[in-house]
Order: C-alpha cells, then structure tokens, then sequence
C-alpha cells in the first residue's frame, strides 16, 4: 500500500512537470546532462508501472526484483541511492561549469518539492541564461521566486514575453484572479491570452482551460492537487 500511495504522489508530481514543460520554448541540455535526466526519468516511469504487466518499464534487475518483492524499505533504499546519484552528477557539472546542469537542479528541486536543497542552487548560470532570452530559464526562475511576489511577476512576465505559453497561461489566470485585487488587471490578462493563443493556438489553448475547468457545464474549478494528495493518504488509513 505505501509503495501505491508513493507512486500516486510521484505521478501527481510528475504529472505536474509534464502538464508545465509542454509547449514550452525547446531547451537543449547539454548531451551529458541529458543522458542523466532520460535515466532518471525512465527511474521514475519504471516505479509508475507494472511490473507484472508485459510492457512494463525496467530500470534495472535489481529494481525489477525489488518491485516485484513489494519490498517497500529496500525500494525506498534504491531510489534514495539514484536519486543521489543523479544530483552528483548535477553538481559535478554545474562545478565544471555546465549551465544546464544548473537549469536541471532548479529543474529537480521546483518539480519534485526538495525545498531542502534551493539554498543550495546558485541561481547566477540561470540568470544568465535569462538575460540571454531564454524562456525557460525566465520560467524557472518564476518558480523559483514563488513566495517573493516582485520577482515572481517580474520572472514570470519576461518569461511570457520571451515565448513561454506556461508563463503566458498563468499570467492570464494571475492577473484575472490569482493577484492581490489592486494588481489584478482584465485588461493584462486579455494581453496574456492573445499572446497565449498566438503561441499555442486557440484549439489547445481552450484545451489547457478546460483541464482546470468543468467544459461541460462552463464552470470553472481550480485544480488543487493537494486534495488528491490528501485524498490518496486517507485511503490508506
């Protein structure tokens, strides 16, 4: 059951950076940071599947054996060990000097909720990279700044402006309901949805609003994952 339970919340988690980087500005990692983000996450797919299933995704013997055991100590051990391994290799290239290494840490930590490590991330190789019209970087360091609203608009904003339809999407619903009321502007989020639907198109971008509302009936429901979290951990009461 715990295993179950831990794999609900990745998937939510997963869910989540998946539902954020699509349509994004295509961001190229270094080839040696790539190969370490596929492996980790064909780490994270494996856990998502079946292991009796004939299509299931294996990480490793050792892993498909534990899976299969339901051995939930050993399998916590196992992904504890990757999970190290992956942010060493982060961290060794970030100290060569690696700027993808870097957006893959802030990368990590914003989508997998490790609040213990952001103090940790120099957030300079990102700015850069910001400052050289990249999107994403703007886009995670957004994120970044969450609880620090100056920046967070402002990230937030030159992110949109440099492409991103995440950002532009979010800033339509920021400045329609999420912002204080004396910030909240019809007409800023009339401007965020043109430049949405101009980077999208009109048919997704309907798309992206009706998995945060009820289409059918036309009323509008925030999604707020951390009921189904709450949900999933009642059920295993």
């Amino acid at each position: 059951m715990l295993r179950k339970i831990s794999i609900l919340i990745i998937s939510l988690f997963i869910s989540l950076m998946v539902h954020s980087t699509e349509n994004e500005i295509t961001y190229k990692f270094s080839p040696t940071i790539q190969i370490a983000k596929d492996k980790y996450q064909k780490l994270i797919n494996s856990l998502m599947s079946d292991p009796a299933a004939p299509n299931s995704i294996s990480y490793s013997p050792e892993l498909d054996q534990l899976l299969k055991e339901n051995n939930e100590v050993k399998i916590n051990q196992y992904i504890n060990v990757e999970k190290r391994k992956y942010l060493a290799t982060l961290n060794k290239y970030i100290l060569q000097g690696d700027p993808s290494a870097s957006m893959a840490l802030l990368e990590f930590v914003l989508f997998f909720k490790e609040t213990e490590l952001k103090s940790e991330i120099d957030i300079s190789p990102i700015e850069k990279l910001s400052d050289q019209n990249n999107a994403y970087a703007s886009y995670l360091l957004a994120r970044h700044f969450e609880y620090d609203p100056t920046k967070y608009l402002k990230f937030l904003e030159k992110a949109g402006e440099q492409g991103s339809p995440i950002a532009q999407r979010t800033l339509v619903d920021e400045y329609n309901f999420r912002l204080p009321k004396k910030l909240q502007s019809i007409k800023k989020a009339e401007y965020w949805k043109q430049k949405a639907i101009a980077s999208m198109g009109s048919d997704e971008y309907e798309e992206e609003i009706c998995k945060l509302a009820n289409c059918d009936t036309g009323e509008f429901e925030l999604v707020d994952f951390s009921k189904d979290i709450e949900k999933i951990l009642n059920q295993s009461k």
